[in-house]
């Protein structure tokens, strides 16, 4: 996978995650495949990616976190960190 193909897939997480409603099967889906698929790749992206990717079940259960991930991951995508 490359970096872009890893970076759609975070990006799909986040489209999933806010439409409405949300897609909370395929944000599980999108993130145990990159979690058991691409951890060498995983493991490269700042703590923030690495989380997001991993806490989707705590974004589902707390609003407020969720907003702080998602804002970390969007800094991510835009090259900001």
């Amino acid at each position: 996978m490359t970096e872009a193909d890893f970076n759609h897939v975070i990006r799909e997480i986040l489209d999933a995650e806010t439409s409405m409603p949300r897609d909370w099967a395929t944000v599980e889906r999108l993130s145990l495949n990159l979690t058991r698929d691409q951890m060498a790749l995983l493991a490269q992206r700042p703590s923030s990616v690495t989380h997001f990717v991993d806490d989707f079940d705590l974004r589902r259960k707390d609003d407020a976190y969720a907003r702080q991930q998602r804002e970390a991951v969007r800094a991510y995508l835009a090259g900001v960190i």
